[in-house]
């Protein structure tokens, strides 16, 4: 995130039409699939277009995210750009502007569901996205990030996020819903980090394994919305490219019964979305040894 100078002079600098965005997802080289493991289960994961993942070589600062999440939600991986990759690894303090997470419910780590069951429950599921907000409170999952990087780092400085903002479902399958929010982040007592971010994600259901796709951005303006829900959306169509319906596993995704419920999996999709943001932040401080 940056002040709001230097939103304007990305914004005048980044302003792309939908058409262009749209064009560069389709055009951009496809990224090997390697397997992620979903209990005993694994799945090809394609990293999105342009990025690569990063917790293998940072398992802290994956550690350190996942404290934010929900206890429900397991953080499965993070992506970044090369250059980003690489400037975290050499230790250099920088503000991360786009980067993907994908995350699932422990509940249903593993555990295939129906496609059928999915795509009836798709209506709760959005109700319940809609609904979370009303009452949303951010600061026990925020207050245990902050506490366990102060642990862990002796970084004693507070991440929050607020004025979270639903703008609605932006793509509907009968295999994943899609949804935009944004949210007001900052970290207290270090000037200019902070700002709103954009948050395009995707509950989905690939294979019969229920994940959530996520993609961030600075909020420099309309544009950074069009490309966030369109790098979602290429990235959620490459991935069930990847991992085609099984029978085996849906005859015995059949017999099952949900965890949760779908209300659990929408309002866990939404929070997720919010919270997972603020990963980012993170790199605006010091990083240590």
């Amino acid at each position: 995130m940056r002040s709001a100078s230097a939103f304007d002079i990305r914004s005048a600098r980044r302003v792309r039409s939908f058409a262009l965005l749209c064009l560069t997802a389709l055009l951009a080289p496809a990224a090997a699939a390697d397997p992620v493991a979903f209990g005993a289960r694994s799945l090809e994961i394609p990293a999105p277009a342009g990025f690569v993942a990063v917790t293998g070589e940072m398992p802290r600062y994956h550690e350190l995210s996942q404290a934010y999440l929900p206890a429900g939600n397991r953080l499965v991986e993070i992506y970044h750009t090369t250059e980003d990759r690489a400037a975290l690894l050499q230790g250099q303090d920088i503000g991360l502007t786009r980067y993907h997470q994908m995350q699932t419910l422990r509940a249903y780590d593993g555990k295939p569901l129906s496609a059928a069951e999915f795509t009836a429950g798709m209506a709760e599921m959005e109700t319940a996205i809609q609904g979370t907000l009303e009452n949303f409170d951010t600061a026990p999952l925020t207050d245990a990030g902050n506490k366990a990087l102060a642990d862990q780092t002796g970084e004693d400085v507070a991440i929050s996020i607020g004025d979270t903002r639903y703008l609605g479902v932006f793509r509907r399958e009968p295999w994943a819903l899609f949804f935009t929010t944004t949210s007001q982040v900052a970290v207290s007592g270090v000037e200019g980090n902070g700002g709103r971010i954009v948050c395009a994600g995707s509950a989905a259901l690939i294979n019969h394994q229920i994940v959530y796709l996520y993609t961030y951005t600075d909020d420099t303006g309309p544009e950074a919305r069009t490309w966030a829900e369109a790098a979602v959306s290429a990235w959620a169509d490459a991935v069930r490219a990847a991992n085609p319906d099984d029978a085996a596993v849906a005859a015995r995704a059949d017999a099952m019964q949900s965890s949760l419920g779908f209300p659990a999996i929408g309002r866990n999709a939404l929070i997720g979305a919010c919270v997972g943001g603020l990963l980012g932040l993170f790199f605006w401080l010091r990083r240590r040894a």
